[in-house]
C-alpha cells in the first residue's frame, strides 16, 4: 500500500527524467527508497516459487533490478508503471542469472512452460530458458502481450497490477492472457507435429 502523499511517485519519476545526471541518480535512489517495500514484495513473491537451491535472494533480486534501471532511463509517469518496469528487470535478472550460472539445463526436474495453466497456477516453477523462448515468439506477435507475460510470470504481478502497469483494464489483461495462451499452444502443436 502506498505510504507516501499521492503523487510524489510521479513527481519523482519526473525528476529521474529530467535534469542532470546527479539530479537523476538522486531521484532514483529516493524513488526507490519509497517504493523499496512494494519491489521487495514483488521480488519475494515470484522467489518463493524459484528453486529451494536458489542462489539470487528477493533483497539481491531488487537490487541488481535497481542496478539495471539505475543505469538507464526510467520509462515510467506513474507508481504502476514504474512498478510493471521493475518487475521486468526482474524477471530479466532471473533469466540471466539462469543462463549465467547453467542452472537450468532442459529435463532437470523443471515443470515445462504450461500454456493452458490458469491464473492460480501461474508461478509454477518453470525452464525460465524455455519461458524467454516463448516471450520472443510473444513478442513478434505483439510486444504488450510479452510485456503481460513477462509481468505475470516473471515478477507474480496480479492482473490488477498488471492492468496498472500499462494503463489497460483487467478484460484486456485477460484478452491477452488468452491470446498468449493460444499462441503458446499452437508453437508447441507446430513442434510436436514436426518431430
Amino acid at each position: 500500500m502506498p505510504n507516501e502523499p499521492t503523487g510524489v511517485v510521479t513527481e519523482i519519476l519526473a525528476l529521474a527524467q529530467e535534469g542532470n545526471e546527479t539530479s537523476r541518480d538522486a531521484a532514483k535512489d529516493q524513488l526507490f527508497g519509497i517504493l523499496y517495500t512494494e519491489l521487495k514484495r514483488i521480488s519475494s513473491r515470484k522467489m518463493a516459487h524459484e528453486r529451494d537451491d536458489h542462489t539470487l535472494q528477493p533483497t539481491a533480486l531488487v537490487h541488481e533490478a535497481y542496478i539495471r534501471l539505475a543505469d538507464g532511463n526510467l520509462a515510467a509517469s506513474n507508481r504502476g508503471m514504474f512498478l510493471g518496469v521493475a518487475a521486468k528487470a526482474m524477471g530479466r535478472v532471473l533469466i540471466d542469472h539462469a543462463r549465467d550460472r547453467n542452472a537450468l539445463k532442459r529435463g532437470r526436474g523443471w515443470k515445462k512452460v504450461n500454456p493452458t495453466v490458469s491464473l492460480a497456477d501461474l508461478n509454477s516453477e518453470v525452464d525460465l530458458l524455455e519461458l524467454e523462448e516463448i516471450l520472443e515468439r510473444l513478442g513478434r506477435y505483439d510486444p504488450r502481450v510479452k510485456e503481460m507475460v513477462m509481468m505475470r510470470y516473471l515478477a507474480g504481478m496480479t492482473v490488477p497490477e498488471v492492468a496498472v502497469a500499462l494503463n489497460v483494464g483487467k478484460t484486456t489483461i485477460d484478452k491477452w492472457w488468452s491470446i498468449a495462451r493460444k499462441l503458446v499452444s499452437r508453437d508447441e502443436r507446430n513442434e510436436n507435429s514436426h518431430q
